[in-house]
């Protein structure tokens, strides 16, 4: 992994933890069932990491961060 996305990485796991990413989501009218399809996790897993149980996997970060950046 390099050092960008290690920061990017880190970056969502801020957004999960003080509920910017979910408030990014909800402002953009998109379901926690849709962005979850979208970065190809169950929605359940999604809800975790909104709800700050669990953290995501890089590759899953990543792809929660894309998301959120264009729905910004």
């Amino acid at each position: 992994m390099d050092t960008d996305n290690a920061c990017r990485i880190s970056r969502l796991r801020r957004m999960l933890a003080n509920g910017e990413a979910a408030r990014i989501r909800q402002r953009a009218r998109i379901t926690r069932a849709e962005a979850a399809a979208t970065v190809g996790v169950a929605t359940s897993t999604l809800c975790r990491w909104e709800l700050g149980r669990r953290n995501p996997s890089a590759c899953a970060a990543l792809a929660y961060l894309t998301l959120l950046e264009k729905l910004r």
